[in-house]
């Protein structure tokens, strides 16, 4: 795989940034999700505050049958630009009165008035708010919102997730190509010294080692293996040096005895 032909300082470049990345993509999707979720929360309990509102305002025209005058209470709605549509549900829950931003638009609000609760589609989200007047339910409240502030809200932060990303692999990418060093340089240098001792037989070489962790370790127990080779090999020197004949005729023995 070419990840693992990959030198080492690359690879510690390649799983910190991914490492960072990846920790910081999981961050701001528990942060985009917590985000979107809480506005729809707050959108919906809004909503609710502002049928209350329109409530509060409508019980006169309900319980004189105005009309009109409940439709112009619902027309203050058009100073919120996200309400798609609204009703005043009657005693009988059926419609009194209605708003609806887009006059093509069919199904802007049920058919009969539901109990107190919500409603939501990946488009809009809806209210239903009860109207009482002396603890008596006299009428209901229905407004539908769309989601456009919060598609814009997604699209912001989509451009604000972008942006830390890539200033952050930018500072990951940096961060790690300076600080990799401090794990890659000894095992390199240990390898170079290797790379030296095979190809010249020189077992007086010494990878210097500068810290006192794992790799200190590795590089001392490497150093103490050259010390040990190098003392057998002195030792194998002196005791051939040592067993040849010092005379010219125990030397011509020797040499008779000493296959070729």
């Amino acid at each position: 795989m070419p990840f693992f032909t990959l030198k080492l300082r690359h690879k510690l470049t390649l799983i910190t940034m991914l490492t960072s990345v990846g920790a910081l993509v999981l961050a701001c999707a528990a942060f985009l999700g917590y985000e979107l979720v809480t506005f729809k929360r707050t959108l919906t309990r809004d909503l609710a505050i502002l049928g209350d509102v329109i409530g509060d305002n409508s019980t006169a025209a309900l319980t004189f049958g105005d009309n009109e005058a409940a439709k112009g209470v619902l027309g203050s709605l058009r100073a919120q630009h996200h309400v798609l549509s609204a009703c005043v549900y009657g005693p009988d829950g059926r419609p009194f009165a209605s708003y609806r931003r887009d006059p093509g638009d069919d199904l802007a609000w049920p058919e009969r008035a539901k109990l107190d609760g919500f409603e939501s589609s990946h488009q809009w989200v809806s209210v239903f708010r009860p109207i009482t007047l002396d603890h008596d339910n006299i009428g209901t409240v229905y407004i539908r919102s769309d989601l456009g502030e919060m598609e814009a809200r997604e699209k912001r932060y989509a451009w604000i997730v972008g942006l830390v990303l890539l200033v952050s692999s930018l500072v990951a990418f940096l961060l790690s190509t300076r600080l990799q060093n401090v794990i890659s340089g000894p095992l390199l240098h240990l390898a170079a010294v290797t790379r030296e001792v095979s190809e010249s037989r020189d077992y007086s070489r010494r990878a210097i080692s500068i810290g006192h962790d794992e790799i200190g370790e590795v590089i001392d127990g490497f150093n103490e293996m050259l010390s040990e080779i190098q003392t057998r090999d002195a030792s194998f020197a002196a005791t051939r040096r040592s067993s040849k004949p010092r005379s010219r005729s125990a030397r011509r023995s020797w040499s008779r005895l000493t296959p070729s």
